[in-house]
């Protein structure tokens, strides 16, 4: 066939189509012209009349509904989301059928209106008058798909929590759950025209209202003790997945909706579901603070449900004040955002809010937050894992100073972007170069860099860790040093997380509170315990945290010496106690807090709760008494042993070195300029002249907290080297004058004068003003410099004379001197040659 033919055909059907039409509405005419013939008319008006009857009947029925619909919405379910989205879940508007109803009926009345005054004749009307029964017979069955909808609304609100699942699954499996088969061209072009036959999904509503029914149904249904599986399945799915704009649209507004469900849960609820739904949030919460820097806000909500809420739950159902947080981060992978910055001002805010409000949460926060950091031991505090791993390094020549740096920056000495940037600039190229020459495969070469990358990488994760465990323990140390002296039990429970006394198992974990003599004395000497951690700080802080210390030291003394050495018949003795490695400084500022800490141990023996909290009777007390007494003498004994080992063992830091030589150079060449004899040298071979000066060899020594000022012995070389050389040239030049038998003329431009000559000069009539002698006539004066020394001779310095050879074979900062250091175990000798002397 054709396309003429197929024409045809269809143009032969359209006019067969046409010609119906125009004889259907032939017999409607017909039809309708025989009952107004027959006088029956009256039945249109009768049938306008009940329409008018039951639109009027029907929109006195709605609106009630639909205010109702409102009510329950605010008052029972207590979800403004879910009002938004009664239209989407009914497919009905509400306000658009009230409107549909009352135009009904405003027509209907304009037209029974027209039938009564026949304006037209009936015949006219008929068709607008049929129209006007479909279209009512319309708005009734959306009366009735209304009325239905409000009746499952208010009986069966879990239909309305099923459809509204079904809408965010939905949307769900249109994105972020679509198989991983289904991510090619074609499948995402037939999933958009998939989406073009589904109702639109506004995730944002959507989202909430389920969340709000969700927390409706857990605090009215007993039986409900969580939220609905499958929105935890959904949930962790999306979470995992946020770098897909869908799966974060979903995470951004649940996380938005969880904290109300929270609320209403708390107050309404056991614990353990209130648990359950905090767990949950917490661990979202978590996740998303680690895959995007835009979820940082959680942290504040959390904060704020912390501060405002929960007050009224038991301390082991706080899980927003208690840090639960910290358990969702503890073997999580680390994202690159700096999560332990603003973890670590989390977990401040809530060890400061529970030492004011609720001391009884610290130990189970304290407990959470080990979680995090129990591992950092796990790591090498230096750089040795990198020929460990990589077999070939052993040999590299800057290992030590590598691990040097490693080292400084898990002390805190050194910034972490410092030691990125000697990396980066320094060791990996060398590295790399070094393993050039070591191994010839390529493919194998590029293995040990990975594995070298793989290195740097730990070594930077354990930085980090250490950084946030030592901040950790700072703030926690404080919190005790405050609960001292008002909840001495806490201060016991907080010990007793790990190992507590009397425990026959030991935890190799690490705890934010020092559970050994050890940790306790490393705790004392640790200068960032007593530095500046609050912006505004109490003056006795420091004493409070020698307290605090002082407590744990009795419990392990008490632990050790009395618990343990129960039944024993011979008193057990005190060993010295073993000096962790610290900075010179912080164990001078230790061995002068001793006495402090006596004074400590002795007032926590003193006090009553946290003695009868450990259960010590009074003849035990006696003997910790002594315990701790012994305990300060040896402590102080060992750490003035210490300090003299390091002075004298410690390696001098060649950065001081290096300061001494340029201050004191620099000092040394500004100070030479003011003297004129320095200002023309003659350039010949000399023989230098040398000066000593020593030092504490304490003055190179790095981490000593004490600034040595190096400039001023600059100034006094140069005075001193002057007056040498100024005293050579009068002992020893031919051109020396003696006072005894002359006296200046005024044809010098300045005079090097000895004291006995001055003396000489003053008592003829000379007379002086400052640097300058005058003549006794009072005509003339000129310039001089007076030289301490055994002679009577005076030099008149004429108008570009040289008295000066230099050798600058030899230079430092400029000028013609050698500088060198020679440790001599107590103090460093610094030999200063001078390669410059006088003309004779």
């Amino acid at each position: 066939m054709d396309f003429s033919e197929i024409l045809n055909s269809t143009l032969q059907l359209g006019s067969k189509i046409i010609l119906t039409i125009e004889n259907f509405k032939c017999w409607i005419m017909t039809a309708a012209q025989a009952a107004i013939t027959e006088e029956k008319s009256a039945i249109w008006a009768t049938l306008i009349t009940d329409i008018i009857t039951i639109a009027a009947a029907l929109g006195a029925l709605a609106l009630p509904i639909s205010l109702n619909v409102i009510d329950a919405t605010r008052t029972r379910y207590r979800s403004p989301s879910l009002l938004k989205i009664t239209s989407s879940l009914s497919g009905i508007d509400a306000k658009k059928l009230n409107r549909q109803l009352f135009a009904v009926l405003a027509t209907a009345l304009i037209a029974k209106l027209l039938v009564s005054i026949q304006l037209f004749e009936l015949i006219l009307l008929v068709p607008y008058l049929c129209a006007l029964a479909v279209w009512f017979g319309f708005v009734v069955c959306q009366v009735y798909r209304h009325l239905k909808f409000t009746y499952t609304f208010m009986s069966n609100i879990g239909e309305i929590h099923e459809r509204i699942f079904e809408s965010i699954n939905s949307y769900a499996q249109l994105s972020f759950l679509r198989p991983a088969g289904e991510r090619g061209f074609f499948s995402s072009n037939s999933l958009k025209i998939k989406k073009l036959f589904k109702s639109k999904v506004r995730v944002q509503d959507n989202v909430a209202a389920l969340m709000e029914l969700e927390s409706y149904l857990l605090s009215t249904d007993p039986s409900k003790l969580d939220l609905d599986r499958r929105i935890k399945d959904i949930s962790y799915k999306a979470f995992s997945d946020l770098d897909n704009y869908e799966a974060n649209e979903y995470a951004r507004h649940l996380l938005a909706s969880l904290p109300s469900a929270l609320a209403a849960v708390e107050v309404s609820r056991e614990v353990d579901v209130y648990q359950a739904l905090a767990g949950f949030y917490l661990y979202l919460a978590m996740r998303a603070i680690l895959s995007k820097e835009e979820y940082k806000s959680q942290i504040g909500v959390i904060e704020r449900i912390a501060r405002f809420r929960e007050d009224k739950l038991p301390s082991y159902g706080r899980f927003c004040r208690n840090g639960r947080l910290f358990l969702s981060f503890a073997n999580k992978s680390k994202s690159s955002n700096d999560a332990y910055t603003y973890l670590q001002e989390h977990f401040n805010f809530l060890i400061e809010t529970s030492v004011r409000e609720q001391p009884e949460n610290i130990p189970e926060l304290l407990s959470n937050v080990r979680q995090v950091i129990q591992f950092k031991s796990n790591y090498h505090e230096g750089g040795w894992d990198l020929p460990e791993e990589v077999s070939e390094l052993w040999g590299y020549e800057s290992m030590l100073e590598f691990d040097k740096d490693v080292a400084d920056t898990y002390a805190g000495r050194t910034t972490v972007e410092q030691l990125n940037e000697k990396i980066e600039t320094k060791y990996k190229p060398e590295m790399q170069a070094y393993l050039d020459v070591k191994i010839s495969d390529k493919a194998q070469l590029k293995e040990k860099i990975q594995s070298i990358n793989m290195v740097l990488d730990k070594c930077r994760k354990g930085i980090a860790l250490k950084r946030f465990s030592s901040d950790i323990e700072i703030g926690t140390l404080r919190a005790l040093a405050t609960l001292l002296s008002t909840h001495p039990e806490i201060v016991v429970e907080c010990r007793e997380l790990r190992n507590p006394a009397g425990s026959r198992s030991f935890n190799v974990g690490h705890s934010p509170v020092p559970t050994s003599l050890g940790e306790c004395i490393a705790a004392f000497l640790s200068a960032k315990n007593f530095g500046d951690f609050y912006g505004v700080r109490s003056d006795l802080q420091e004493y409070k945290i020698v307290d605090a210390i002082g407590a744990l030291i009795v419990y392990e003394l008490w632990n050790i010496y009395i618990l343990r050495a129960t039944g024993a018949t011979i008193k057990p003795e005190m060993p010295t106690p073993a000096i962790p490695n610290s900075l010179l400084g912080e164990m001078k500022a230790a061995s002068q807090r001793v006495p402090l800490l006596k004074t400590s141990l002795l007032k926590t023996l003193a006090n009553v709760r946290f003695i009868d909290r450990l259960g010590v009777l009074s003849e035990q007390a006696v003997s910790l008494r002594e315990y701790a007494c012994k305990f300060c003498e040896l402590l102080s004994t060992a750490l003035e042993q210490k300090i003299k080992s390091q002075i004298s063992s410690q390696s001098l830091d060649v950065t001081l070195l290096d300061r001494f030589k340029s201050e004191v150079t620099q000092e040394l060449s500004s100070s030479v300029r003011k003297y004129p004899l320095f200002k023309r040298l003659t350039i010949a071979q000399v023989e230098p002249i040398v000066s000593h000066i020593t030092l504490p060899r304490e003055a190179f020594l790095s981490g000593t907290d004490t600034h040595y000022v190096f400039d001023t012995y600059g100034l006094n070389l140069a005075q001193e080297v002057h007056s040498w050389l100024s005293g050579q040239i009068l002992l020893y030049n031919h051109r020396t004058e003696n006072s005894e038998t002359t006296f200046p003329t005024r044809k010098a431009e300045w005079m090097i004068c000895s004291s006995r000559a001055l003396k000489k000069f003053l008592s003829v009539g000379f007379t002086i003003s400052g640097r300058h002698i005058t003549w006794p006539d009072g005509k003339g004066r000129i310039k001089f410099f007076e030289i301490n020394c055994d002679s009577s001779g005076y030099y008149l310095v004429l108008s570009g004379e040289s008295l000066l050879t230099a050798s600058y074979t030899h230079l430092e900062n400029g000028l013609p001197i050698a500088m060198s250091f020679t440790d001599k175990g107590e103090s460093v000798s610094v030999k200063i040659e001078y390669f410059v002397n006088a003309q004779r």
